[in-house]
């Protein structure tokens, strides 16, 4: 054997030529990138705690309700008091005598609240302080006689649903929306004092509306007693001729009813 043909001749290593991507693979490798991306924020949103469109209003904070006490008006006077309520004058106006006016609060007794009302009062002689069936209402009579001017007081509203009117008398009664009594209607025929000879008025707390019930007149006149469901009990005062008015014992006086359900 030829030696010069035994020699080993070095290896050549044999490199593949290196494949090439088509265009076609590679949109598809980047679409499916983008398709999984899309997918993953798709889900994440899904997931993610639904938002409340009012998360970011900011809560509305009411005011603290500020209760007043009676040392909050040092400068208070008292007009008058009964076993549940004491009314007081404040803010005296100047001048207005032999009236006393000025603005009015009211405490309650049982609760210890104190409603300051609405307005400018008139006051004139002594106060009697009168409450109603309930605690929506009180009543200030006021005056030097026997005919007497009333301020209705509402709690609620802390106004008077209705304006002052002449009372012969304190007796008051409540019927539903309504506040009867005895007015100061008079006749020259009688002998005492303004010659007074109430008639029997309803007048309504919400409308205003006034309504006579009974009318007096140069024989007759009337007062209040009582009112039990929807029924008045009145006094009826009368006398056969005028002159008989002078004279007690010519007088009758005779105990009615009315149905109010007629108002």
């Amino acid at each position: 054997m030829d030696n010069a043909n035994n020699v080993l001749q070095p290896t050549q290593k044999i490199i593949s030529p290196r494949p090439k991507l088509s265009p076609w693979i590679i949109s598809t490798i980047i679409f499916a990138a983008l398709s999984l991306a899309l997918a993953i924020a798709l889900i994440s949103k899904t997931l993610s705690p639904i938002s409340n469109p009012q998360s970011n209003i900011m809560p509305t904070i009411s005011p603290a309700i500020v209760e007043v006490t009676l040392d909050d008006f040092p400068n208070k006077e008292l007009l008058g008091e009964n076993k549940n309520y004491s009314v007081y004058l404040i803010n005296k106006v100047a001048g207005a005598m032999p009236e006393t006016t000025g603005e009015l609060i009211v405490f309650n007794k049982q609760t210890s609240v104190v409603t300051q009302m609405i307005g400018i009062y008139p006051i004139f002689g002594s106060t009697v302080v009168i409450g109603g069936n309930n605690d929506d209402y009180l009543l200030l009579s006021t005056g030097t006689g026997p005919n007497r001017t009333i301020h209705v007081l509402s709690l609620v509203t802390k106004t008077s649903p209705v304006e002052e009117f002449c009372s012969l008398g304190n007796i008051f009664l409540f019927y539903q929306d309504y506040l009867t009594y005895a007015n100061c209607d008079s006749f020259d025929n009688r002998p005492w004092g303004a010659g007074e000879a109430s008639s029997l008025v309803a007048v309504n707390l919400k409308t205003k509306a006034l309504k006579t019930l009974l009318k007096s007149d140069l024989l007759r006149q009337y007062g209040l007693v009582k009112i039990s469901g929807n029924i008045l009990t009145y006094l009826q005062t009368s006398v056969i001729k005028e002159a008989d008015w002078s004279d007690p014992a010519k007088q009758l006086t005779e105990t009615k009813t009315l149905d109010l359900t007629k108002l």
